[in-house]
């Protein structure tokens, strides 16, 4: 097992390399579900732009509301901004709330703070008030705001180690690299060449794909196979899709929505028209029933569990033989590759070390 360092150099890499890809989300998952590294340019450009939600749900990651005064204080900072522009926008009813849901956590630290603030709600402008006449603009008061969050965090022992990237010299794309030349290197020489990092590739969550449907999230479901295929890709797709919005579409009628599964009908059963062109009639009979189990072509339906799994069966066989998920059902093993290659890296560059910097190995010793 590679040491806790190595690791979250390990993890750093793994960052670069998602956003080399454009999964800038992603990446940003992996650092606050790790918590091995504080992106801190990127925290500062939610704030700048008024995402508090986002801020702190990315802070949530590395720290807790309670874990200590700093990080108090980071929360605190947040929410008030948060609070102060909702009441600017006129938006008093929402301020009203956010006081009562999210401000008292602070209570047992300033006990008088949510009656100043709800004395807010009551001016036409709160910077009129005289403990705010300094406010300014918005954009000036979320740079006031970061500056204070700033210096919490950098003061705060939670994030200490996590506010500068791993001082790695290589990057995910030159460590593959070193590892593959090594590798090259072998085969020449005549050694066997294994354990060659596999390039990068797509991965289809089977596991998480059962437990959204077997759920009834069947929109999460649809959105995860949209990063896969599409509705009209191949005849498997098509069945994919038809199975999840069928299921659906029946759940809804069940819980007595029939204008909601009207709506769903017109609007995401015209995908499947040009290969059955009688479904829409036959699902808009099912509109007029009581219980639509009761309808001949029904009667077997079961109950939700029930027909959730059957669902999920007839998805999982035509996930299966279906070419869009042809290498993408088994998760590739990449961990054992990228400690290779980060070791490979890690050689590469204390050898330069040793000569002051440059490509050529040191000299053996006599």
């Amino acid at each position: 097992m590679a040491a806790p360092n190595q690791n979250r150099e390990l993890l750093y890499m793994i960052t670069q390399f998602l956003e080399h890809e454009n999964l800038t989300e992603a990446a940003r998952t992996l650092e606050r579900e790790s918590g091995f590294y504080f992106n801190i340019r990127y925290f500062e450009d939610l704030v700048h732009n008024g995402l508090f939600g986002e801020a702190e749900e990315y802070v949530d990651g590395f720290t807790t509301i309670h874990e200590n005064l700093f990080s108090t204080k980071i929360y605190f900072e947040l929410r008030k901004q948060k609070f102060f522009e909702t009441l600017q926008d006129g938006e008093r009813c929402k301020a009203l709330t956010m006081l009562i849901q999210e401000f008292g956590d602070f209570a047992p630290y300033n006990r008088s703070f949510s009656a100043e603030a709800a004395a807010l709600l009551t001016l036409d402008d709160f910077r009129h008030h005289h403990s705010l006449a300094g406010h300014g603009d918005v954009n000036e008061a979320r740079r006031s705001v970061m500056n204070d969050i700033r210096r919490c965090l950098h003061a705060n022992p939670v994030f200490q180690g996590k506010l500068q990237p791993p001082n790695i010299k290589y990057t995910l794309q030159h460590a593959i690299m070193l590892a593959n030349s090594g590798n090259n290197n072998q085969q020449q020489n005549g050694v066997g060449g294994n354990g060659c990092p596999a390039p990068p590739c797509f991965y289809f969550n089977m596991r998480y794909f059962e437990d959204l449907v077997h759920n009834g999230a069947f929109d999460q479901a649809e959105e995860y196979v949209d990063g896969f295929t599409d509705v009209h890709e191949n005849s498997f797709s098509t069945k994919i899709y038809y199975e999840l919005r069928r299921q659906k579409f029946l759940e809804i009628l069940e819980e007595g929505e029939r204008c909601k599964a009207l709506a769903m009908l017109m609007h995401e059963f015209r995908d499947f028209a040009p290969y059955n062109r009688s479904l829409c009639g036959q699902a808009a009979a099912l509109l007029t029933v009581d219980d639509f189990r009761t309808y001949q072509i029904r009667t077997g339906h079961g109950d939700i569990n029930e027909a959730r799994r059957w669902a999920m069966d007839e998805i999982r066989r035509c996930i299966h033989v279906n070419p869009a998920f042809n290498g993408k059902l088994e998760p590739p093993d990449i961990i054992s590759s990228l400690q290779r290659a980060f070791m490979l890296a890690n050689s590469r560059n204390q050898q330069q070390n040793e000569v002051g910097g440059d490509d050529h190995p040191a000299p053996p010793n006599n």
